[in-house]
């Protein structure tokens, strides 16, 4: 949804700028040609006897006039290339609303359906299934994926954690050792209440905070 917001806004800006260059560049150049219509009356009521110093005043107000003309360049190619980006922004806000609609739309009721995830899922992997790389599918491929994890310590604790966060169906954790206090300052999953506790039971124990019950044990 923020995404989605932000490219309005900046399509918004984006058109809003537009419009500002388009109006200083037809300004600017309805100025140039008034002066140039204004430049040729007068040359026609010029004397003879004054051509020389027409001649010389028309060349320095065309050197002018181009001079104003090519600092307008950078002004109608900016103004261009918005033109050329507005519609591909546009386009990309069809495929974002598209995909968060097809992604983060919640069942409300509790009737049985034939939806891939439970309403509980959805709203927990929002942000993941929003991202082009994970989408639903993905999700459905982590919720039946299983993860093995030697060691419930230093390296164990996070992985379990992220793993599990991620939303890996099932996760095993092989470890035959007990919390130590000594333990405690860089194995993020144990505490001091679980000190003398198996590290298996502590890590499942905290995995439940993260995502419930979902811990298959096999001592």
């Amino acid at each position: 949804m923020e995404v989605s917001t932000s490219l309005t806004s900046l399509i918004g800006n984006l058109e809003k700028q537009k419009a500002s260059l388009d109006k200083l560049v037809t300004s600017v150049q309805s100025c140039i040609d008034d002066l140039k219509k204004q430049n040729g009356s007068v040359n026609a009521h010029v004397p003879e006897s004054s051509s020389e110093q027409a001649k010389t005043a028309t060349s320095a107000f065309s050197e002018e006039a181009n001079g104003v003309r090519i600092a307008l360049e950078p002004f109608e190619g900016l103004s261009k290339d918005i033109t050329l980006a507005i519609p591909s922004l546009y386009d990309l806000k069809t495929k974002v609303d598209s995909h968060v609609a097809a992604c983060t739309t919640i069942p409300t009721n509790s009737i049985p359906s034939k939806w891939p995830l439970t309403q509980t899922e959805y709203r927990r992997y929002a942000r993941q299934l929003i991202m082009p790389e994970v989408g639903l599918a993905g999700q459905l491929r982590l919720k039946k994926s299983s993860a093995l994890i030697i060691g419930a310590g230093g390296l164990g604790c996070p992985a379990a954690a992220y793993l599990a966060g991620a939303g890996i169906g099932t996760i095993g954790i092989m470890d035959g050792d007990v919390v130590e206090e000594s333990n405690l300052h860089r194995q993020i999953l144990h505490d001091t209440t679980k000190v003398g506790m198996m590290k298996v039971d502590s890590v499942i124990e905290a995995m439940k905070r993260y995502v419930g019950s979902f811990l298959n044990r096999d001592q």
